[in-house]
Parts: C-alpha cells; sequence; structure tokens
C-alpha cells in the first residue's frame, strides 16, 4: 500500500512540475512507444520486454502491483485475458526532463468508466523504455 501512495505520489508531484503545454518528444520515443503499443496490442513478448525495463512496476486500476515479468507471463499468455483496451486519447499531457524522462498522462473511456493513466519512460543504453505504469479510475 505504502509502494502505490509513493508510485501515485511521485507521479502528482511530476505531472504538477509539467509545463502547461503539450512538449514534443523525440521522434525516437514516439517510435519506440507506437512498437511497444503494437507488441501489446499482438501479444508480441519479445518487442514488450525489449521496450520495457527490467525494474518496470504497474499499478492497475484495482491497486495490484506487477512487474516486467508478470506483466510479459499475462501478455504473452495464450487464451489469457482479452487484449488490451486502447481508446481515444482525451486530456493527454506529456513533459520531458533532461532529454531523458517522458511523463505521459491521458484519460480513456473504458466499458467500466473513465480511466486515468500515466506512463513514465527513460532512456535506458541509448533505448527508450516504459519504465512505470499507473492506472486508476476516474473520480
Amino acid at each position: 500500500m505504502r509502494f502505490t501512495v509513493f508510485v501515485a505520489t511521485s507521479v502528482v508531484v511530476l505531472l504538477c512540475a509539467a509545463p502547461a503545454s503539450a512538449q514534443n518528444p523525440p521522434p525516437e520515443f514516439r517510435t519506440a512507444y507506437a512498437q511497444r503499443e503494437e507488441a501489446r496490442a499482438k501479444r508480441d513478448r519479445a518487442t514488450f520486454e525489449r521496450l520495457t525495463t527490467d525494474s518496470f512496476v504497474v499499478v492497475d486500476p484495482a491497486g495490484v502491483i506487477g512487474d516486467k515479468k508478470e506483466r510479459a507471463e499475462r501478455l504473452g499468455r495464450a487464451g489469457g485475458p482479452g487484449p488490451f483496451v486502447t481508446s481515444d486519447r482525451m486530456n493527454e499531457r506529456t513533459a520531458i526532463y533532461n532529454g531523458d524522462t517522458v511523463v505521459m498522462y491521458w484519460q480513456q473511456k473504458t466499458p467500466t468508466g473513465i480511466q486515468n493513466l500515466t506512463e513514465i519512460w527513460v532512456k535506458e543504453g541509448g533505448q527508450w523504455k516504459c519504465a512505470a505504469a499507473h492506472v486508476s479510475p476516474a473520480k
């Protein structure tokens, strides 16, 4: 529970420090982001793992904490949960820090209601990778 509060607090602090207008991440970030999203949609575990840090942490809408291994196993499971939900983004914000960290926030509609999503990406060994994600229901 404390870890969830820490992650959520850290994300809020980062978002509050971000400028009001969206920043444009470099093209290589957008490419990596698109490749990881496609890997999630196609359940391409190898690409997902390549574009995710080893220390990756995710908090799902129920507050359950996962890591890279758990998420990759879930992604690669045949007959596992349905496809990852994607929809039009609302209220998207992007902030870039030191040219090697991107914080993204957006909302999306799902069958269960609107969700708030945050992802933190870092440049690791010259490659953009997702380091953390947080999903919560909008109140």
